[in-house]
């Protein structure tokens, strides 16, 4: 990654914006020092203040991608993306949705609503997905038992997102865990080609078989619960 634009952003767990401190939180602060040593020469994109607690589900640990405009504003200035108008998207209902926590939660509550958003833009995008070497849209209903996995095919070892109406060749690398799936469909309309990596089922000594890193933008993009697990031990 050497000369190119690499950038990084920790995406907070929903406790973070509890208004009171009678739960376990992590310590967001020590996750932030303990990253910024460790990335040192990357430019880190602070998010914390374009969510809010209604910005995740009630049964589940991810955040919904209809209430993501300010988390996307924040990372394209950032990364110094041209944005000439304010995109819109028509916002479309998948049903019910029954998140992670909704069997462990032992009461009764209302599932959550799965809405997706979409344009001609996002309409028009394919993604290939190197691991079962087939091309599918960016949203694709799965027989997973996790219905987020709508959002590009879901947990996937390497998937790129190719924007045939482009204004420009610009490419972005996006390093994520499940959160980037539906963070992904929103910064397609200034990119050519965005390929989503999840080290989690790959290794990353197999990437330089599979891209060629050249002058892309490049994003690491993971929640606290993942780095919590994954990274910070």
């Amino acid at each position: 990654l050497q000369n190119m634009n690499v950038y990084y952003s920790i995406i907070p767990d929903k406790n973070y914006y509890l208004e009171n401190d009678d739960h376990l939180k992590i310590d967001y602060n020590k996750v932030q020092e303990i990253v910024a040593e460790e990335l040192q020469g990357m430019q880190y994109i602070d998010i914390t203040k374009g969510l809010k607690l209604e910005d995740y589900y009630k049964t589940d640990l991810h955040w919904k991608q209809e209430n993501l405009g300010e988390v996307v504003d924040i990372i394209q200035t950032n990364m110094g993306v041209e944005v000439n108008e304010k995109t819109e998207y028509e916002i479309q209902s998948k049903g019910d949705f029954y998140g992670t926590y909704y069997g462990q939660l032992g009461i009764e509550v209302p599932p959550d609503e799965l809405k997706i958003l979409t344009n001609k833009t996002i309409y028009n995008c394919t993604t290939y997905n190197i691991e079962t070497k087939k091309n599918a849209p960016i949203y694709t209903e799965t027989k997973s038992a996790d219905r987020y996995d709508i959002f590009v095919s879901g947990a996937t070892p390497l998937i790129s997102i190719e924007n045939p109406n482009a204004q420009s060749n610009k490419e972005l690398l996006l390093f994520r865990d499940s959160f980037g799936s539906s963070l992904a469909p929103l910064l397609v309309e200034n990119y050519s080609k965005i390929t989503l990596i999840d080290t989690r089922y790959m290794s990353s000594k197999l990437l330089g078989e599979f891209i060629e890193f050249e002058d892309q933008d490049v994003l690491f993009l993971y929640s606290t619960v993942v780095l919590n697990q994954n990274i910070l031990k």
